[in-house]
């Protein structure tokens, strides 16, 4: 199924007056470019991740400590064409651009198993944008 901006139009469940960038449990939903499939498939109400999906599973599991003591994961799901997850942050001032680098490690994994699968590579917009935590709604 594609995305389309005019049937799939949701309006912001962010609560207003929240400060994003502040400690608590956050959950999250990262999707592909017009919602293409290219992290695996649904088999008999089990999800199969392909390569492109367990590059996705491998980065998340970096979050923990590490490089960004203050990010931890909790329980999180890969799909066909989008993820969710809880990220916890553990204290204030810690702001997106903890998030940013693990996307691009994402793209950029998927780029590289891109050029034997046909995968649609991070040039090309399959995921381009990371989600920032306190951004102004569009």
């Amino acid at each position: 199924m594609r995305f389309h901006p005019d049937h799939h139009h949701r309006r912001s469940i962010r609560l207003q007056g929240w400060n994003y960038s502040q400690a608590g449990a956050y959950f999250v939903t990262i999707c592909t470019q017009d919602r293409e499939c290219l992290f695996g498939e649904v088999a008999d109400g089990e999800m199969l991740l392909n390569d492109a999906g367990r590059i996705v599973a491998d980065v998340w599991s970096l979050f923990p400590g590490g490089r960004f003591p203050t990010v931890d994961i909790d329980e999180y799901i890969i799909m066909p064409n989008h993820m969710h997850g809880i990220v916890l942050l553990s204290e204030r001032n810690v702001g997106a651009q903890f998030i940013a680098p693990h996307l691009g490690a994402m793209t950029s994994g998927i780029a590289t198993q891109s050029m034997t699968s046909g995968i649609a590579t991070e040039a090309q917009g399959a995921i381009h944008r990371a989600p920032t935590l306190g951004a102004s709604e569009h």
